[in-house]
């Protein structure tokens, strides 16, 4: 429906002189002629057939009627300037940034962003490899999406949207050498009695919890920082470590490690990797890699049971 709109030239002259108070002064602040200041007032007086301003010197007084539209002219013109800066955010060119762990980019990202690249060449993604396993540092304000670990009950990220990314149900993994060496590995009591590789999160601590034999001290453990050093480490022999089924896919095809899944262990907790982003004025491109990444989660999780559930929001 067509609206009866002034011309905008002549809006943003009435707003700024009356404002102002001196067309000489709304000229400086519009970066134009003073003339031409009262060129689009005198139009608009004739737009209106009335007069806006009662002039006194070089002063120009509104009415009353002059000085609420004016406002009114004002606050327009700021809701058009936040909509305009929201909408250049949402298209701005800007590599999107994904901060999760190393392990993640490695499995999850890395072997599919060719797939990602060849359906969307103009939009760049960069990573920032963390250490932060379940909180989104507010020191990394320039990341777009950020991966975390949370159950469905502690899910949440003030000032952030998420949603469930893969399961972290956790399965045992060795190299076929090392099966091979000191097979079989199918009671939980020659699993323990196996070369254990752990992380700093102690999972294999937490996976055994159920079986009551947690406390018991595990042969050899070794603890590495990152799970991508200790998935490198079983690839090299050295014992078995625990890792997500939905990101181990890889691995699998290749035979570089072998499943232990035989073991049928219940967690008590039930994790997930969690896909985040900030809840405000998310870029296109953002969306178009958060979309691609919950699509690409879903595809490796249609054998392991990592179902998605709803979105969580702040």
């Amino acid at each position: 429906m067509n609206q009866h709109i002034p011309p905008f030239a002549a809006l943003r002259a009435l707003e700024a002189t009356a404002r102002t108070g001196r067309v000489i002064d709304a000229a400086d602040d519009l970066c134009i002629t003073h003339a031409a200041v009262s060129h689009q007032i005198r139009k608009l007086e004739q737009w209106f057939e009335a007069d806006l301003f009662t002039r006194h010197g070089d002063g120009m007084q509104p009415t009353l009627a002059v000085t609420q539209y004016a406002r009114s002219i004002s606050h327009a013109f700021g809701l058009l300037a936040d909509a305009t800066a929201k909408m250049r955010a949402s298209t701005s060119p800007s590599p999107v940034v994904i901060s999760s762990l190393s392990f993640i980019f490695e499995t999850l990202l890395f072997p599919n962003i060719r797939t990602f690249w060849r359906d969307y060449p103009e939009i760049d993604v960069s990573t920032i490899c963390t250490n932060s396993l379940f909180s989104i540092n507010h020191d990394e304000p320039e990341a777009d999406l950020a991966i975390r670990v949370a159950d469905k009950k502690t899910a949440h990220w003030p000032g952030y949207n998420s949603t469930p990314l893969v399961s972290c149900a956790w399965v045992p993994l060795c190299s076929p050498s090392y099966l091979e060496q000191h097979g079989p590995i199918d009671t939980i009591e020659a699993l323990m009695s196996c070369d254990l590789i752990d992380d700093i999160t102690f999972q294999w601590e937490k996976w055994l919890e159920p079986t009551e034999l947690f406390e018991k001290e595990m042969k050899g453990s070794k603890v590495f920082t990152d799970l991508t050093q200790g998935v490198a480490s079983a690839m090299l022999n050295e014992g078995i470590i625990l890792a997500p089924k939905a990101l181990i896919g890889q691995h699998l095809r290749l035979g570089t490690l072998v499943a232990l899944d035989w073991f049928d262990v219940q967690e008590r907790n039930e994790y997930y990797y969690y896909l985040c982003w900030k809840s405000d004025n998310i870029r296109q491109n953002v969306e178009v890699v958060r979309d691609w990444l919950l699509k690409t989660a879903a595809q490796l999780s249609l054998n392991t049971g990592g179902a998605h559930s709803q979105e969580v929001s702040d």
